[in-house]
């Protein structure tokens, strides 16, 4: 965020203080008032797909994730929104095409592999699934009670508890 105006970070804070306190049109007016040329930093982007995802706009959401994707591919949260929005705008399908590519690829931030799971199990995909699961309880056992709990992994809770 150093690279941004005091302008630019300002909005930003302003934003995320709006988002903590529920106010999601207020986070997007402040959001508005990011200069232009500076409207397509990840970091802006980021702020935009919290804000859109907590007015439920999943639609913008996930167009707002897509730009960030393409600015900052190697930023794990804009694949997590790009599934998490897709989800709710399309399908789990989508969700799980989206993220398909880039699965394992985020070590440091493993739930982009737990939502590429879930999407996967929603789908029918379900050795898909599993295999996330499995890189992922290897890396981190502490997954598989989150996985337990998860509805979206309904279809293959009795593999999760032989785990």
């Amino acid at each position: 965020m150093d690279d941004l105006s005091a302008e630019a970070k300002h909005a930003l804070i302003e934003a995320a203080g709006f988002r903590e306190l529920g106010m999601a049109e207020d986070s997007a007016a402040a959001l508005s008032r990011v200069p232009a040329g500076e409207s397509g930093h990840p970091a802006v982007l980021l702020a935009w797909c919290e804000t859109e995802a907590a007015r439920e706009n999943w639609t913008a959401a996930r167009d707002r994730a897509l730009s960030l994707t393409s600015a900052a591919p190697s930023m794990a949260a804009g694949w997590f929104w790009l599934g998490f929005a897709l989800r709710r705008a399309e399908s789990p399908a989508a969700a799980w095409r989206a993220l398909r590519p880039v699965v394992g690829g985020f070590s440091e931030e493993p739930v982009v592999d737990y939502n590429f799971a879930c999407y996967a199990c929603l789908d029918g995909q379900i050795d898909q699934a599993k295999a996330s699961l499995d890189r992922l309880f290897a890396t981190d056992p502490k997954w598989r009670e989150c996985a337990l709990r998860d509805e979206d992994l309904l279809a293959i809770r009795d593999w999760l508890l032989s785990k």
